[in-house]
């Protein structure tokens, strides 16, 4: 880790700054990130799992307005799901 002394009246704000440009240089900041990037935090899965929760949901809502529109359910059946009246019957 790059040490940084401060300087006589060297503010706080500065101090920080170029700190953060020594670790920059030195390259932790990145190497951290792409160690990091295999691994989602919590945040990251929560968000995610609310994503695919609205897709669901968007998809379910697409079927239904479908079966409205079309008047009756569809099913699909008979030999390789191929959808005809199989299902029906």
């Amino acid at each position: 880790m790059p040490s940084t002394r401060a300087r006589d009246g060297e503010t706080v704000d500065s101090l920080m700054r170029r700190f953060r440009r020594n670790c920059d240089k030195e390259g932790r900041a990145a190497r951290s990130r792409k160690r990091q990037q295999g691994h989602q935090t919590k945040s990251q899965e929560k968000r995610r799992a609310k994503q695919m929760a609205r897709k669901r949901h968007h998809k379910k809502i697409a079927r239904e307005i479908k079966i409205l529109l079309n008047g009756r359910e569809h099913h699909k059946g008979g030999v390789g799901g191929s959808g005809g009246l199989a299902g029906f019957l």
